[in-house]
């Protein structure tokens, strides 16, 4: 049976628009606004998300952090306890089977906030395999959590959530670490705080055990009233992931595309990180001669491209879209598009649409992504 979130009995005073994602009904637009206004909201106010559909796997024991240098792309080692890192898990073939963020709770406890519920028995084959001294668990249903999201996100979290003096403030918190918390005093609401989001701006995500969703809500919600702060749905998630440039799995990457093709090679720095990682050995030779590449492009008009339309170049395929929408804020209509790394340099001008109907073809131009603020300031500012 499709289950609900601790934050379902809130938000179905506001919506009867749900999804289903991994068993959970989600939100994916709200009554009386548009999936424009709620992506709008975020990128210039506030907005609230419920995302406890994703799953968690915690890794924990002695061995955790082997386990995770050996599935994860980046080197964790250098991860101190209540750090967080974006990372890809890839196959041998150096394919990406998932990304996602992981965050270092104490020296040898991990959790995994990722795409795929299959991600779990991945990770706990090769612990198995490995016969590794650590404890592979799914933790989704043991954690609530909302993204607060938006310019005014840090303004509202500040009016009510209280840390003791061995971790840093809202206020102190920096980017890509956590803290564990209270809501409103020492002997509030228990939470975790993290500075993370999937939106291209400031933002937080809280987490709590789902019996105390309902009055995590209530909490932000209230502290938020002066904002004039506003929910989100996925739908609206999604227009803010593409305008920032980030990808998702099963559209910008999947087990047949390693991470520089998926546009994140950062996430596998094969000169700093010195240890051996699955999937290693073939994204070292993939990169040493590169056939493929995810760019940004800028398509004329507003009609947007579907996903897998073709990108074409003298009436020849080479390339693919793999995310696109029509960005408001930046009045442009923009997609994401996996090219051949020899027509992947800006301003190539090509075609997007179906091999099979050329003259309902779009002109489009190739362009740097991430489209907006290409230099994360807004997500990492102080």
């Amino acid at each position: 049976m499709t289950k609900q979130t601790g934050f379902h009995n809130r938000t179905s005073e506001l919506t009867d628009n749900y999804a289903e994602f991994f068993g959970y009904n989600i939100p994916q637009a709200y009554s009386n606004t548009t999936v424009t206004e709620e992506y709008l909201n975020v990128r210039n106010n506030v907005g609230v998300l419920d995302l406890s559909y994703l799953p968690k796997i915690e890794i924990l024991g002695p061995d955790a952090e082997t386990l995770c240098q050996t599935i994860f792309t980046r080197n964790i080692k250098k991860l101190g306890p209540k750090s967080i890192v974006y990372t890809a898990m890839c196959n041998e073939d150096g394919g990406m089977l998932d990304d996602g963020t992981l965050f270092r709770m104490s020296d040898n406890r991990f959790r995994f906030i990722c795409g795929f519920p299959e991600t779990f028995d991945y990770i706990q084959g090769v612990a198995w395999a490995m016969h590794l001294k650590v404890m592979v668990k799914d933790a989704t249903d043991l954690y609530s959590n909302i993204a607060v999201q938006g310019p005014n996100s840090r303004k509202v979290l500040e009016k009510i959530i209280w840390t003791s003096g061995h971790d840093p403030s809202i206020e102190q918190l920096a980017c890509f670490n956590l803290a564990p918390a209270r809501i409103d005093f020492d002997a509030g609401l228990p939470i975790v705080v993290s500075r993370t989001g999937y939106t291209g701006e400031m933002g937080y995500e809280i987490w709590c055990a789902p019996r105390d969703a309902e009055t995590l809500w209530d909490s932000v919600f209230e502290a938020g009233k002066e904002f004039d702060i506003k929910p989100f749905g996925l739908a609206a998630l999604d227009l803010l992931r593409i305008e920032a440039g980030l990808i998702y799995g099963g559209q910008d990457f999947d087990a047949s595309v390693h991470p520089y093709e998926s546009g994140i090679g950062f996430v596998a720095p094969l000169k700093s990180q010195s240890d051996d990682f699955i999937g290693r050995e073939a994204i070292e030779k993939s990169v040493a001669n590169p056939t493929r590449v995810l760019t940004g492009l800028e398509i004329s008009g507003t009609i947007v491209a579907e996903i897998n339309d073709a990108v074409l170049v003298d009436g020849t395929q080479v390339g693919v879209v793999t995310s696109a929408m029509y960005s408001k804020a930046l009045d442009k209509n923009i997609a994401m598009v996996r090219m051949d790394i020899a027509h992947s340099k800006n301003g190539v001008k090509v075609e997007v649409g179906k091999i099979d109907a050329p003259d309902a073809r779009l002109t489009a131009t190739i362009i740097e992504r991430p489209f907006y603020d290409p230099s994360r300031s807004k997500m990492r500012q102080k």
